[in-house]
């Protein structure tokens, strides 16, 4: 299942009891800050979930395999996501304040 916009705005409708014009603006700006924040080139970092990196990937040659075309890929940013070692530990069933350390 993907969690939609809607979704998150119904999640704030539902926990902070709020309209529904006021929770789309939060998701909104947030996205907006996200957006900005990466189109400069910074991270975003959020404590006990992960970061946001903007990364270079450089020009690079490739071919069809089927007509041995060869093209070239041009440089571009991309975003990578890196998650946090509590939000892996929650995924995988782990309790974060009694990890047995062997």
């Amino acid at each position: 299942m993907t969690l939609t916009k809607a979704q998150i705005i119904q999640e704030i409708i539902d926990k902070k009891k709020c309209t529904i014009e006021e929770a789309r603006q939060y998701v909104e700006k947030l996205a907006q800050l996200f957006n900005d924040t990466l189109i400069k080139g910074e991270e975003i970092s959020i404590r006990g979930f992960g970061k946001f990196c903007v990364k270079q990937k450089n020009e690079r040659n490739g071919k069809t395999l089927r007509s041995e075309e060869t093209y070239t890929f041009p440089a571009r940013k991309v975003v990578n996501f890196y998650y946090s070692n509590t939000l892996k530990r929650k995924m995988n069933n782990i309790d974060v304040n009694n990890e047995n350390k062997d």
